[in-house]
C-alpha cells in the first residue's frame, strides 16, 4: 500500500510538471465509454468495499455504449480522482456515479453521503496542493494534486 501510494504521488507530480510545461499530450482515439467506467469500478470497487460503502452505478447502458473520440486514459484519470475523493471522504452510505445527456453533451456526476464541502472552500480544492484544513477527524492523505490535474 505504501509503495502504491508513493508511486501515485510521484505520478501526480510528474503529470503536474508535464501540464505546467505544456508537455502532456492528449490522445485522440475512438473508445467506448463503458470501458472507462469498467476500469473505474474495477479500480475503486475494492476501496469502497473496504469502507463498507455502496458504489452505485447509475449509468444508462445506451449512454455507456457510446463511441467517443478522445483520451480515454486521461478521462479515466479524472474520474478516478473525483470518485476516489468521494470514497475517501465518505464514511458510511454510498457513492453514486451517474451519466446523463444534456443536448449534445454528456454529464458525469458523483454524489456521496460524505462530509461535504463548504461553498467557500470549494475553490481551494482545484489549486496546487489544495486541501481543506479545517475539517476534524478526516484522513487528509495525498498531496492535493489530483483535482488540480483533473482541472
Amino acid at each position: 500500500n505504501a509503495s502504491r501510494h508513493l508511486l501515485g504521488i510521484i505520478n501526480d507530480i510528474l503529470d503536474l510538471s508535464r501540464l505546467e510545461a505544456d508537455r502532456l499530450p492528449l490522445e485522440t482515439r475512438s473508445f467506448v465509454l463503458q470501458s472507462v467506467f469498467d476500469s473505474l469500478f474495477m479500480l475503486l470497487g475494492d476501496r469502497a468495499e473496504e469502507k463498507n460503502l455502496a458504489l452505485i452505478n447509475e449509468i444508462p447502458p445506451a449512454l455507456s455504449a457510446l463511441e467517443l473520440r478522445g483520451d480515454a486514459l486521461r478521462l479515466g484519470q479524472i474520474f478516478i480522482n473525483l470518485i476516489g475523493n468521494a470514497i475517501k471522504f465518505t464514511f458510511n452510505g454510498a457513492v453514486t456515479i451517474a451519466l446523463s445527456s444534456i443536448r449534445d453533451a454528456l454529464k458525469v456526476s458523483a454524489k456521496d453521503t460524505g462530509v461535504g464541502i463548504q461553498r467557500e472552500d470549494q475553490d481551494k480544492l482545484f489549486r496546487f496542493f489544495g486541501k481543506i484544513e479545517n475539517t476534524k477527524d478526516i484522513n487528509r492523505s495525498g498531496m492535493g494534486l489530483g483535482l488540480t490535474i483533473s482541472k
